[in-house]
């Protein structure tokens, strides 16, 4: 968030504003839109501004939602790609081959959200650097994926790492308000689960740390 608020304090000097400061409760969406419209006397097309969109019907809770869910991602990701020496869907693919030893490509390609082809090359990148070994199935239509001994201590470590950064964000929550948030993050969780997030809403998890909060029907 603090980088949006930068960037529009950024588009504000770059547009020539000679009033106070901008700060981050002056941000408005209207005010945004305004810096992009022409005006008589400036470069470009003059014109009326657009009329502003009615938006009395948003929930107050998105954007907040949306902004909480961008930062803790940002920060998960950085930090389990730090830990596990790989990137993008590297830590994911890792932790999913930790936990289901010997498993198909296409199998991981599903628990991750890949493609089959997006799959392999990945798990092509693991290999290289001695992460993980593959097999032929026996019916030689596909390949079975083991972790080395290095691919083992890169996945826990990004299981470790994740529930270490989300522990950190929730230190700031007093315990009244923990068990509220427990049953508003099940629901959530549930929710999109129920949109199509399947396995891959679970690629990073710690299947034996969920327990019932688990929001897969089979709790795996």
């Amino acid at each position: 968030m603090a980088a949006i608020v930068s960037n529009i304090q950024l588009s504000v000097h770059r547009a020539g504003w000679r009033g106070p400061p901008v700060r981050s409760c002056d941000v408005s969406l209207r005010s945004v839109r305004n810096l992009h419209t022409p005006t008589a006397g400036s470069r470009g097309t003059a014109g009326a501004a657009a009329p502003a969109a009615d938006r009395s019907d948003l929930d107050p809770l998105a954007p907040l939602l949306a902004a909480v869910a961008t930062g803790l991602n940002d920060e998960l990701r950085g930090a389990t790609e730090a830990a596990a020496g790989v990137v993008a869907t590297g830590p994911a693919l890792l932790v999913c081959a930790l936990q289901r030893p010997g498993a198909a490509t296409h199998e991981l390609a599903r628990a991750v959200g890949l493609s089959r082809s997006g799959a392999v090359r990945a798990l092509d990148r693991l290999e290289e650097v001695g992460l993980v070994q593959r097999r032929d199935a026996p019916d030689h239509r596909s390949s079975l994926v083991w972790l080395s001994s290095a691919g083992v201590e890169a996945a826990l470590s990004v299981l470790d790492t994740r529930q270490r950064i989300a522990s950190e964000v929730l230190a700031c929550l007093p315990p009244s308000d923990r068990s509220g948030l427990l049953r508003a993050l099940e629901l959530l969780a549930a929710e999109l689960s129920g949109r199509g997030g399947g396995d891959a809403l679970c690629r990073l998890c710690d299947v034996d740390g969920c327990g019932s909060s688990c929001p897969r029907s089979d709790g795996q």
